[in-house]
């Protein structure tokens, strides 16, 4: 929210919110196997621990290690960036240079899916991980298959900007794939069936804190802000990320055409795809999009390969590492939307300070009254009262008028005599003693 009171007051504050911002993406992509018994051999896109037999009991314990092992090596790489040696704290130049780790979705897939509480306590070691992190280093953790109290199945990525004060954002996919891993369950007679995968199209928005809004605004410890969207793989091919921020920044203008909202959208843009065997969508990129996929992710110029990271949860990790890059600004058309919202937000700040302007010389009038009233009563204070006869009778005062405070500002008392009746009608008669007969 905008605090200036000029259009020169909010191009200050927008010159903080829109100063660049610097991302090194590092992917890290579930290795993927080949069904060599077939001819031809078919790629097997990686699960996690999906199609996997694996020790149930100490699944998160294993994922929460194999988290730690991705996120240590993410920190090291951002501390040798960006941060003064030896501790976490940013060098003052690197407050808006931002590390990002992206995993595949997937990619934290159990045997079962996670209920509501096991995904909860996950949360919670997550958030203790991320407050052991240097500032600005975000986390992008696709993804995560959680049972809701329904027994539908949410496809989760969990978005973390690490530091002493985490933020999470827990992301749904909006449209699940047939080819999505499809969980099976057993009822108390022991008869099977398939848990349903949750989809937008079924109208029944997911719990909270999960969200299929996948547009996240974020800050830098400089205090600029971009834009994090996430698609999860078919919600790029259906453009849901490009979608809400068309939304977003039309509800702000209406918003700021009513005068009801003065809060600025950013300008920059990043635009994340985590997938599994999903292509680049030309059509649906807000910027061009830091894409985490098992068959795609090595295939883009620009990165480097860092090697497997052993597997502790599901398959091993191929990490490559991106080129520090400026986080892009909207495209054209959204960009006019948002411009168009500031523009707005300028005009309602012009007419606020002229409203208070206007309001300014009654206060200053009174101000100027209170400041005549105190020298008035002053100057007052070695004039005698109205009330108080004069020590000799016999002289005649002028008529005056006195001013007898503020409080009586329109009430002057005339002073015609200074005598008492009886000595006016003394005077009178001493007068007449002149008069001939």
């Amino acid at each position: 929210m905008l605090t200036g009171s000029s259009p020169q007051t909010v191009q200050d504050e927008l010159r903080q919110i829109d100063a660049p911002v610097t991302i090194r993406n590092m992917v890290a992509s579930a290795y993927m196997g080949w069904s060599t018994w077939e001819t031809p051999p078919r790629p097997l896109l990686p699960t996690g621990e999906f199609n996997l037999v694996t020790d149930k009991t100490t699944q998160i314990e294993r994922m929460m290690t194999g988290i730690e092992a991705l996120v240590t090596h993410a920190a090291n790489v951002h501390k040798a960036d960006n941060c003064i040696p030896g501790s976490n704290e940013l060098k003052p130049d690197n407050k808006n240079n931002i590390t990002r780790l992206i995993t595949n979705e997937f990619a934290f897939y159990t045997q079962k899916p996670l209920s509501m509480q096991e995904f909860e306590g996950l949360q919670n070691l997550m958030t203790i991980l991320a407050k052991q992190q240097p500032e600005n280093l975000h986390l992008v953790l696709g993804s995560f298959a959680v049972r809701t109290a329904d027994n539908r199945i949410m496809n989760v990525a969990a978005h973390i900007e690490c530091g002493k004060e985490p933020k999470v954002n827990l992301i749904v996919k909006n449209y699940w794939s047939q080819l999505d891993p499809v969980f099976v369950d057993e009822d108390a007679n022991g008869v099977k069936g398939m848990l349903l995968n949750m989809d937008v199209r079924q109208n029944v928005p997911p719990p909270p804190p999960f969200t299929f809004n996948n547009v996240i605004e974020c800050k830098t410890a400089g205090n600029a802000r971009f834009l994090t969207c996430i698609d999860i793989c078919l919600d790029h091919m259906a453009g849901v990320a490009k979608k809400n921020v068309t939304d977003i920044l039309d509800s702000a203008v209406k918003g700021s055409e009513a005068g009801t909202n003065d809060k600025v959208i950013p300008k920059s843009c990043s635009h994340v795809v985590t997938s599994c065997s999903t292509q680049r969508v030309p059509a649906n990129e807000l910027t061009p999009i830091a894409h985490c996929d098992p068959q795609w992710s090595s295939t883009y110029p620009n990165e480097s390969f860092k090697g497997y990271l052993t597997p502790i949860f599901g398959t091993a990790f191929g990490v490559f590492t991106k080129s520090p890059e400026v986080c892009q600004p909207l495209p054209k058309e959204l960009l006019e939307k948002r411009n168009k919202h500031i523009e707005n937000i300028e005009k309602n700040q012009e007419k606020a300070a002229l409203a208070r302007k206007q309001k300014a010389p009654s206060a200053d009038k009174g101000s100027m009254l209170q400041q005549l009233e105190r020298k008035l009563n002053e100057s007052n204070k070695g004039l005698p009262s109205p009330s108080a006869a004069p020590s000799n009778p016999e002289v005649h005062t002028a008529p005056t008028t006195l001013v007898t405070g503020f409080g009586n500002f329109r009430q002057q008392a005339k002073v015609t005599s200074v005598g008492t009746p009886s000595d006016t009608s003394t005077l009178q008669s001493k007068k007449n003693l002149g008069t001939p007969r």
